[in-house]
């Protein structure tokens, strides 16, 4: 299998044994200021940057660990440097400088270790853009202050994660004020998301979707659970982990009381092309909490890492084993927007829904000429039209 270039840690179901695991590391250069030196303000489509010019910064580096045998990294990574005295690594891979030099890292699994020797130094002289906000009118902007509104003064507790406390919303969640839109996410693990009144949406990989037969369950904002039965299941586009998603019929509509979720638009790289320094995102895990991690990017799959903003951070959990299929949502006026479901573990990762509305679309018809019925129903995109194209 090839080795993928996205900053993955694995598919969430269990990995390889012994004889096929394999991984290598990927090494991406990370510029630390140590002196400003001159700055001045400059604008990169939608982002706000602080530039920094005649600067003094340690060269420094990200290891990603990047599976050649899909599942290697599954069970995590734990990081170690051969040489602290030239530099340290931390559990999420990221390298910092002590001295000039280069020094060995090692990347062990439980069944695989990996090293990868890189070079750290202080340079002055140099221009780095820092990024400062986002530009007032673009969709960036507007996701992130939807998101950090929600959970500014809050500390991260496991109360204020938690989206359910048995049949009802739980008060303390950060998320709370969203959980009409978050009745689209089914009770059932691995999850089920509603994108229309008859389909929902899941991880084709393993066995991270409920088969045909089997019953998804939904909760209403008044404690209801509403039962449906999957008659049908279609897998979406050619297969392969971008088109990582099954859509599955139920027997009947669901009731108005259960909000099937809008999808993120087709066009979502112009309307965020500085997704690099990271759009946050309401992620759902396996334990049904909310959490915050940043988007930064597209290309392909949908890419997240750890938030370096420290209240979003503080909401931030890795992807594991049973995470596959929970859904991950960007938040767009008042709508919840699906980017994505999880496949790979790590900072997650999952095929981008924005790129495979087609897809979709033609998973939801087959679906129904499967089932016998004739629903006419697509996906619902969320309204961007707000918002700065930056292709323009």
């Amino acid at each position: 299998m090839v080795t993928r270039k996205y900053n993955l840690t694995g598919p969430t179901s269990i990995g390889p044994t012994s004889a096929d695991a394999d991984f290598s590391l990927v090494e991406t250069s990370r510029d630390n200021i140590i002196v400003p030196g001159s700055t001045s303000n400059v604008v990169d489509q939608d982002a706000n940057l602080t530039q920094h010019t005649s600067a003094t910064v340690d060269r420094e580096m990200d290891l990603i660990a990047s599976e050649s045998v899909v599942g290697t990294l599954a069970q995590g990574v734990v990081w170690s440097s051969l040489n602290e005295a030239i530099a340290t690594v931390d559990q999420n891979g990221v390298v910092s400088r002590v001295s000039d030099g280069t020094v060995g890292i090692l990347a062990r699994t439980k069944l695989v270790t990996r090293r990868k020797d890189v070079s750290v130094a202080r340079e002055g002289g140099q221009t780095v853009n820092v990024f400062g906000s986002w530009v007032d009118g673009s969709l960036a902007k507007h996701c992130a202050v939807a998101i950090d509104s929600l959970i500014t003064g809050m500390t991260g507790t496991s109360a204020e994660k938690l989206i359910r406390a048995g049949s009802s919303y739980s008060t303390a969640c950060w998320a709370y004020s969203l959980r009409e839109k978050l009745t689209c996410v089914s009770l059932n693990q691995p999850r089920a998301t509603a994108i229309t009144p008859r389909h929902v949406l899941m991880s084709g990989h393993d066995d991270y979707y409920q088969p045909v037969g089997s019953t998804v369950y939904f909760l209403a904002t008044d404690g209801t659970i509403i039962s449906r039965t999957i008659t049908a299941i279609v897998t979406v586009g050619p297969g392969g982990y971008e088109t990582d998603n099954v859509v599955g019929l139920l027997d009947s509509d669901l009731p108005g009381s259960i909000t099937p979720c809008k999808v993120a638009p087709s066009n979502l790289a112009d309307l965020i092309p500085g997704i690099f320094w990271g759009v946050p995102c309401l992620c759902i895990d396996r334990k049904g909490q909310a959490l915050v991690g940043d988007l930064w990017d597209i290309d392909g799959m949908c890419v997240f890492r750890a938030p370096s903003d420290a209240t979003r951070l503080a909401f931030f959990e890795t992807r594991a084993s049973g995470d596959s299929s929970n859904p991950v949502f960007a938040r767009i006026n008042s709508d919840l927007a699906l980017a994505t479901t999880w496949t790979f573990a790590g900072a997650g990762s999952g095929p981008n829904v924005s790129a495979n509305h087609g897809y979709i679309n033609t998973a939801i018809a087959a679906a129904d000429s499967a089932g016998g019925v004739s629903t006419g129903y697509t996906l619902t995109v969320a309204d961007c039209s707000g918002f700065t194209d930056f292709s323009a």
